[in-house]
């Protein structure tokens, strides 16, 4: 949640700096989401291995494991930058206007350096999951949440936010999406070096170091996931732009109701990354009951609480969409959306949960392949079909959403069911 509130920020403070500003980062923000959410998915193999190794009771092997996830991060992390630098060639190519190009390189340039920092906080985050301190990863979150908001603040207005604080002109010009790119950048790199910092304090005797038989686990483990990552940012992204050339308030209304969604669906997530560790201590142990039972508990747990967020969206939709906009065509085409994203939202925390149970087990392929054919194989048909076809607009788009999501959920459910159901063996 703390990551998602940071994004929101950095939207906030650029969408006040001017409308050019906001529709570059934007653009700029979908690129760096691609390929971020891919480097970290291939980064999150160890989130299947390093788990075993403690079930099993080897911490050492757990520690070497992590070693290699740095220098993985580092092998990967290096590539995927250079491809973010060229990125800015396919603006012109879809036919992006100049200005909102120029914005969009702007902020792109200025967040790719904390593309590498980014992975790396990835792999610490991953292995403070594993052996159960999660604290350090709330604090240093939404404390870089803290400093990137007033950080923004400075750098993308300049002197008059110093001014409007009651403080003194320091000739801080303003820098718009330059600036919250770059303080994004910077509290990226503090929140990395301070899990560093943690994993350092935690000692484990005579941990290996890193091995090129590790690393290609963690690839082999991790590129599933990656790709998995990659193909829930694509249909996103397909819904976006169909619902943004269906108009502007079907556009506006979509990206309100995504982003209030995204936000209770972080929730999803931290539970999806718990059950991930649970899973596999017990399959590390050889125990496959409490494997099983770490699913289902964790797949209750999510679904208990988007149960309550979706009565949220229910109850006072209105309300929440006036936190994003006072447009009243945008918030009376939220309503339904919302509606709609509470039901997505159970579909999308029991995937989201049950994948994080897979990977625990070791079996990053499925969640990919469970992806591929639900979002793809029903999920883009049915909004396609009901939000352009059928003339149902942004609802019918959000209907193949919650289809495809809904499709993914069972098959994965199938899955872990078949997995657990037979005796477990660490990856």
């Amino acid at each position: 949640m703390g990551q998602e509130l940071m994004s929101l920020v950095d939207s906030a403070m650029v969408g006040h700096f001017s409308k050019v500003a906001l529709a570059g980062f934007g653009v700029a923000n979908i690129l760096l989401f691609a390929l971020s959410r891919f480097g970290a998915g291939v980064v999150m193999g160890l989130d299947s291995l390093a788990p075993q190794a403690l079930g099993s009771g080897d911490p050492a092997k757990a520690r070497g494991l992590y070693r290699s996830a740095l220098t993985l991060s580092l092998r990967l992390g290096i590539p995927l930058t250079i491809a973010g630098a060229l990125m800015p060639v396919l603006l012109g190519l879809v036919g992006v206007q100049s200005e909102v190009a120029t914005e969009a390189k702007v902020y792109l340039y200025g967040r790719l350096p904390s593309l590498l920092p980014y992975l790396i906080f990835t792999a610490n985050a991953s292995y403070l999951q594993a052996i159960g301190r999660t604290r350090p990863i709330v604090a240093a979150v939404f404390l870089g949440t803290l400093v990137n908001f007033l950080a923004d603040a400075v750098l993308v207005f300049g002197d008059p936010a110093l001014v409007w604080a009651g403080l003194p002109a320091l000739g801080i010009p303003a820098m718009g999406g330059l600036g919250a790119s770059l303080s994004t950048c910077l509290v990226t790199i503090i929140m990395t070096l301070s899990l560093g910092s943690s994993i350092r304090r935690h000692h484990v005797a005579n941990a290996p170091t890193t091995s090129a038989g590790d690393v290609a686990k963690l690839w082999h483990l991790g590129l599933p996931v990656g790709l998995q990552l990659l193909a829930e940012v694509g249909i996103f992204a397909i819904v976006g732009v169909t619902a943004g050339r269906l108009g502007t308030v079907p556009g506006a209304a979509h990206q309100v109701a995504l982003t209030i969604a995204s936000i209770t669906f972080s929730i999803a997530l931290g539970m999806g990354a718990a059950t991930t560790v649970r899973v596999g201590h017990a399959v590390g142990a050889g125990d496959r009951h409490s494997a099983w039972r770490a699913g289902i508990l964790g797949v209750a747990w999510g679904a208990g609480l988007m149960c309550l967020a979706g009565s949220a969206f229910l109850l006072i939709p209105r309300t929440l969409a006036r936190m994003f906009t006072q447009d009243t065509q945008v918030i009376t085409a939220a309503v339904p959306l919302l509606a709609i994203a509470a039901l997505f939202q159970l579909s999308d925390s029991v995937q989201a949960i049950v994948a994080g149970a897979l990977r625990g087990a070791g079996d990053t392929r499925a969640a990919f392949i469970g992806n591929l054919i639900g979002h793809y194989g029903v999920g883009v048909w049915v909004a396609l079909g009901l939000g352009v076809v059928a003339k149902m607009g942004a609802t019918g788009l959000w209907w193949g959403l919650s289809a495809g999501l809904t499709a993914t959920a069972l098959g994965l459910a199938v899955r872990f069911w078949w997995i657990t159901s037979r005796p477990l063996a660490p990856t």
